[in-house]
């Protein structure tokens, strides 16, 4: 059961959420990892574990930042003149 897995997934990863969508190519489903997490490697042992051997199994971390920046920009203009000066000595 995907719901099921899903949540063993989670519980493996600290709590994350996680989801799964089934048939995303032959035999092929996909587990969604819904937050970056330091290690996959509790995630890969419990899959291993609990899906059927006929399954092949790929792992997406998905996140999105959305944020939004105010940019703020400053031009400033100078004007330097340049001139000669000739000193003579008397």
């Amino acid at each position: 059961n995907p719901v099921r897995l899903a949540a063993a997934i989670s519980a493996a990863l600290g709590g994350v959420e996680v989801d799964i969508t089934e048939n995303v190519a032959k035999n092929t489903f996909l587990v969604n990892i819904r937050e970056v997490v330091d290690d996959l490697k509790p995630a890969i042992a419990v899959i291993e574990r609990k899906k059927p051997a006929h399954l092949i199994y790929q792992i997406r971390v998905a996140t999105q930042m959305v944020g939004e920046a105010d940019l703020k920009v400053a031009i400033a203009m100078t004007r330097a003149e340049m001139y000669k000066v000739e000193v003579q000595s008397i």
